[in-house]
């Protein structure tokens, strides 16, 4: 930390060559002490955090290392799975079980074709390879935008040992599953969210931010005329590819919410045409949706711990 504010005033002043890190206080500069002054405050509200996340609940790297097995992209390959050229991700979800069952957004399925291979799933490999798996839906709630699915021909199995397997064990798939949390959130929770952005990472993408506000009338969500209430706000940035992806609470690690969208901010105007600004904030359906969708369908929520070491 001292390093790094060391950094910042440097940077800020432009210390000329031949200058001691013990002398940067005599080169600060009266203009610059405002910035100074703002730096420092959101160093220390950043140190704040990161030690809150430590002493309280989990880091985001445990999250993350915790959590990203359990995360898959939901994948289009044109029409029947024909054009392969036409690649894109739709969308992400999440497994929620031990028997591969998984969790996406309704919308996300828009074009799915039951067995015709124009959708699958894709868990990464160690080396970050991936192969497609067919799914099957189960139910698709559009009035809460949540889908439930199940992979198919999901076989785990305990992680083998080096030269136990004919396999090169890079090519294996290592799972977790995510557990549902039975708390509501409350607004400022800290939080992660992992996805796959933009359809064009290997890995899932990790975010961090917090619970905006809950109980939301959001006029901005037309679609969704069941327990709009009960939809969150989340304060993190995210763009197409993310809806599906689920909410992670830093203290717990349990699921709080799923992302749905991203709440559209005023157009910016330049030149009389309107340019799409991001507003920095998601829309997302709250846990107690998603556990009543699991109980519908009698659906185990005993999640897969990665200490397990499980693999397919």
């Amino acid at each position: 930390m001292h390093f790094r504010l060391m950094t910042v005033f440097r940077e800020r002043t432009q210390e000329p060559k031949g200058t001691h890190m013990g002398d940067w206080h005599t080169i600060v500069k009266k203009p610059m002490a405002a910035n100074v002054r703002f730096t420092l405050m959101a160093l220390t509200v950043v140190a704040a955090t990161v030690v809150w996340a430590s002493k309280d609940g989990l880091s985001l790297a445990q999250v993350a290392t915790e959590s990203s097995p359990a995360i898959i992209q939901l994948t289009y390959w044109g029409e029947f799975g024909q054009s392969p050229e036409r690649f894109n991700v739709d969308g992400t979800g999440f497994l929620v079980g031990r028997e591969g069952t998984f969790v996406t957004a309704a919308h996300v399925l828009g074009r799915y074709r039951p067995s015709s291979g124009q959708m699958s799933v894709i868990i990464h490999q160690r080396d970050k390879h991936g192969a497609g798996f067919w799914f099957d839906v189960i139910e698709t709630d559009k009035d809460h935008d949540l889908a439930l699915c199940q992979v198919k021909n999901f076989k785990p199995m305990k992680d083998p040992k080096a030269g136990s397997s004919q396999r090169p064990l890079s090519t294996y798939r290592p799972i977790t599953s995510l557990k549902i949390s039975a708390a509501s959130a409350v607004p400022g929770d800290l939080i992660a969210t992992i996805g796959f952005p933009l359809g064009s990472f290997a890995s899932p993408v990790v975010q961090f931010g917090n619970i905006g506000a809950t109980d939301a009338m959001l006029e901005a969500v037309p679609q969704f005329p069941a327990g709009r209430r009960d939809l969150m706000i989340v304060s993190v940035s995210a763009n197409h590819g993310n809806s599906g992806g689920p909410v992670i609470s830093l203290r717990t690690g349990e699921v709080l919410g799923m992302i749905i969208q991203y709440v559209p901010a005023p157009l910016l105007q330049f030149n009389g045409q309107g340019i799409p600004q991001q507003s920095g904030l998601m829309v997302a359906v709250p846990a107690k949706w998603i556990a009543e969708l699991l109980d519908r369908h009698h659906v185990s929520n005993k999640p897969i711990g990665l200490k397990e070491r499980i693999v397919l």
